[in-house]
């Protein structure tokens, strides 16, 4: 073993035990402020997949506000279920009935909090929406979607919502 090289490493291995000793008290307390730091960018990070998942989410959402049945009824799998904040269930074929004809029509809706996850070739997302209906109170509501990938779309293939008091 040449002799300078066993030197060298063996200053190096002093060096870091100078200063891993210097920084053990304050060790807990830099790696909580790195946590605190990245959280929000990492609570922000989606993959290309997810991104377009939330992107398909946010379609169909602009797409019944604007009353465009076929690109909502498009944005669907057949096998949908529909949960209601009231508890009510609806298929595929009961949920485009009432929104041609709505009894509370929705005028808007502004998504927030939102996340989603991908697993093969299903896809989750969670997140808030306040629903503008005309009358000046938003209703809140928590809402969670899965999808399902064909092709390269994603149909939503079970909704659920459940009001929040804000």
């Amino acid at each position: 073993m040449n002799v300078s090289k066993a030197l060298r490493d063996r200053k190096r291995m002093n060096l870091a035990a100078i200063v891993g000793a210097w920084m053990k008290p304050w060790r807990g307390a830099l790696l909580m402020a790195m946590a605190l730091i990245s959280a929000p960018v990492m609570a922000q990070a989606h993959s290309v997949g997810e991104t377009a998942l939330l992107k398909a989410e946010t379609d169909r959402f602009e797409a019944e506000v604007r009353g465009d049945w076929r690109s909502v009824a498009d944005s669907f799998g057949d096998e949908l279920a529909y949960g209601h904040a009231s508890g009510l269930m609806q298929t595929k074929e009961e949920y485009l009935k009432a929104l041609r004809a709505p009894s509370i029509p929705v005028r808007g809706a502004v998504l927030s909090e939102r996340s989603s996850r991908i697993y093969g070739k299903m896809g989750v997302t969670h997140g808030v929406a306040a629903y503008d209906i005309g009358d000046g109170k938003p209703r809140i509501a928590r809402i969670i979607g899965v999808y399902r990938r064909q092709g390269h779309r994603w149909l939503l293939i079970a909704w659920q919502n459940t009001a929040l008091r804000r």
